[in-house]
Parts: C-alpha cells; sequence; structure tokens
C-alpha cells in the first residue's frame, strides 16, 4: 500500500516532531524507514532510489557494510525479500518526505506511482 500524511503547507516542518513519528513507527510498524529530508538536493528518480536504497541497507544491521551496485526497484524488491525472509510479517517500508511541498511534482508522482505498483 501507499499512502501520503501531509502536515499541511502553513505548518512548520518541526524535526523533534518528525523525529518522534519516526521513533513511534519504528517501535511500532516497521523498522525500515526512510527519511527524504532535502529536495533543493533531489536531481531526478536515479537520487532519490539511491538515498532510498542507501538509507533501507542501513536499517538492516546486518548489511550495513554492502555496496549497492544498482539503486533501482528490482534492487530494492531483491533486498526486502532477502530482508523479510526469516520474519513472520512483512513490514511495510515508510518512506517521509520531511519538505514534502518542494519536491519537484514529476519526482513525486513517479516515486509514488512506482512503490504503489
Amino acid at each position: 500500500p501507499t499512502a501520503v500524511i501531509y502536515e499541511g503547507i502553513s505548518c512548520s516542518t518541526d524535526d523533534n516532531m518528525i523525529s518522534y513519528l519516526q521513533d513511534n513507527i519504528s517501535s511500532s510498524i516497521t523498522p525500515t524507514i526512510v527519511r527524504l529530508t532535502s529536495s533543493s538536493s533531489v536531481t531526478g528518480m536515479k537520487f532519490i532510489m539511491k538515498e532510498i536504497m542507501q538509507q533501507l541497507i542501513e536499517c538492516d544491521d546486518e548489511s550495513v557494510s554492502q555496496k549497492i551496485p544498482d539503486s533501482s526497484i528490482i534492487t530494492i524488491s531483491s533486498w526486502y525479500d532477502e530482508y523479510i525472509e526469516d520474519k513472520t510479517d512483512r513490514p511495510p517500508i515508510f518512506i517521509m518526505i520531511d519538505d514534502f511541498e518542494s519536491f519537484p511534482l514529476n519526482i513525486l508522482q513517479d516515486m509514488i506511482t512506482l512503490f504503489s505498483s
């Protein structure tokens, strides 16, 4: 499933609130959380996919030293299949975007479409 929680354009991003939300999600829903923090450095989907894959690998203590040869949806899917292999449930991958309204619209659309298919 794909969902977007948007706090609104008039709400300033409070780092403490985001960290609190991230900690609660990590402890109660899923340990696989990716936090995209800066829209100014987003150059395209390739950058987003690489950032997501890097953070997912950091979530998994067993694969921290692993190098990322490719950062495609196939690579992320393969990593996820290996990650959940010995788990009884399938925890979702949760992607937080701090500066949602500043991200390029086409990249957000592509990312949401890609992860929901």
